[in-house]
Order: C-alpha cells, then structure tokens, then sequence
C-alpha cells in the first residue's frame, strides 16, 4: 500500500534515490540523457548564431530551475501566487 503521509512519502523517495546512487558507478554519465533533453528543450535551433544560442539555452535553464526551486517552497503566509 503507498504511503500517504507527506514525510513517509519523501523518506520513502530519498531512500530511493540513495539506493539508486549507491549503485550507480558514474553518476554525470546517468543523467547525461536528462540534462541533453533539459537543454533541448529551450534550444532556439541553428538560426540563431552560436554565441547566442549557447546564451538562451542557459538562461532557458536557469529559469527552469528557479521555477523549481519556488515550487518547492512552502507558501508564505498572505502569499498570493
């Protein structure tokens, strides 16, 4: 039966994902194909010049990020969004 309880639920995630790590041998070449896609996802394409593109990517990236991350937090109080 899955735990419902919020605490039980992420112990029971970080257990996993410790046990997968401990068996993983080369952790950057594990999670090589999700960062490619990451990156795929925010690439303008081959019009845009290098120099410039490479720049979207990142800031594509960092923005995704930061979405997480506020996602992640708990809402402050009288917080409207």
């Amino acid at each position: 039966m899955p735990a419902t309880d919020p605490a039980r639920r992420s112990e029971n995630a970080r257990l996993a994902a410790l046990t997968r790590w401990s068996r993983t041998a080369d952790s950057q070449a594990a999670t090589q194909a999700a960062r490619d896609g990451l990156r795929n996802k925010f690439d303008p394409g081959p019009d845009v010049p290098e120099p410039r593109r490479a720049a979207m990517i990142r800031a594509g990236v960092e923005a995704h990020m930061l979405r997480m991350r506020r996602a992640r937090q708990p809402k402050a109080a009288g917080d409207a969004g």
